[in-house]
């Protein structure tokens, strides 16, 4: 990096970034009729095409949904990091004395399950979703559910699982999820309009939640690209985004509230994404050096087509060769 967008991103011509500008404008008329709110494409730091559509503004915050679930995983990372929580193999009972009874198989359920929603609790998406954020206390419900299997033996996502991560960290650090967040990861990233959810007692919404800019979530998308550092400061360690980047065993193209790509071109090798309902993408290609950005209110219909085609367009704008691009000074 030859500059840190803390106070301000920097545009460039795709052009001096090796991007073909036919190949972005064909990515944004894709996008215009697909109810998308906000695109950006970011190559070496520099955004090289930001979009807005149907009246959507650059300062406008939009609701995260589930992209707020990679978040909460930087946020246990840093908790591991500062030694707040001992291992991702540390049972989830030992900050819920209400599963440690010997007999019952909540306590065979450890952080690493949580957070590859491998955890074997009874949740269903629609229904269990709704009945937890009616209630004022979201983490008593999550802690309520049955054990349907064994932990580590199936994914299912889960807004239960997130919820208990939201609950361990604010038990490990002593700071609601939210709070632990604006000092560790949202101060330092210069993200000050940036809001986050919580029930009646006061826990954070740890799988979505958030509201904030376009611009905002590009730049935790470029902290993981270049390995939890930004500016001089280690905000992550890039051991963990290493390990919560990669895919569960359990889940092909799942890994610890990150998404994968399970198979396609090479230059998706160790790309991840955050993704929620509606059509929320947060794509980081490392390879590429390239954040994508994608804000909208499309069905999910829409988003089976429309994601792996605008990856596809933001793949073929890349000029062969011009991953050795030198920055204009």
């Amino acid at each position: 990096m030859d500059y840190w967008p803390t106070h301000g991103w920097r545009p460039g011509k795709p052009a001096a970034f090796g991007l073909s500008q036919p190949r972005l404008a064909e990515a944004r008329t894709f996008s215009e009729d697909k109810a998308t709110d906000a695109l950006l494409v970011i190559r070496h730091g520099y955004i090289v095409a930001e979009w807005y559509f149907e009246g959507y503004k650059r300062g406008q915050l939009h609701e995260s949904t589930s992209m707020a679930k990679s978040v909460t995983s930087i946020l246990v990372g840093i908790a591991l990091d500062e030694g707040k929580i001992r291992s991702v193999g540390q049972p989830a009972a030992e900050y819920f004395p209400e599963w440690l009874q010997a007999a019952d198989p909540h306590n065979r359920i450890s952080i690493v399950h949580l957070l590859s929603m491998t955890s074997g609790l009874h949740w269903d998406s629609q229904e269990d979703t709704q009945r937890m954020k009616a209630g004022s206390n979201w983490l008593s419900y999550a802690l309520e559910r049955p054990v349907a299997v064994s932990p580590g033996t199936r994914w299912l996502y889960s807004n239960g699982d997130a919820t208990l991560l939201s609950g361990i960290v604010r038990k490990a650090t002593g700071a609601s999820l939210f709070d632990y967040g604006r000092e560790k990861l949202f101060r330092p990233l210069n993200l000050r309009r940036i809001k986050w959810g919580h029930d009646g007692s006061g826990t954070t919404d740890g799988g979505s939640g958030i509201e904030a800019t376009a611009r905002d979530y590009s730049k935790i998308g470029l902290l993981y690209l270049k390995r939890g550092r930004w500016e001089k400061q280690q905000i992550v360690s890039e051991s963990w985004v290493n390990l919560s980047t990669r895919t569960s065993p359990v889940a092909k193209d799942y890994a610890y509230l990150w998404w994968r790509f399970p198979e396609g071109p090479p230059a998706l090798e160790n790309a991840f994404y955050a993704h929620g309902a509606r059509g929320q993408y947060l794509l980081v290609i490392p390879k590429l050096d390239m954040v994508v950005t994608r804000l909208g209110r499309s069905s999910p219909e829409v988003n089976r087509k429309y994601f792996p085609r605008l990856v596809e367009l933001i793949l073929q704008s890349v000029e062969k060769g011009s991953a050795a691009v030198v920055l204009p000074r």
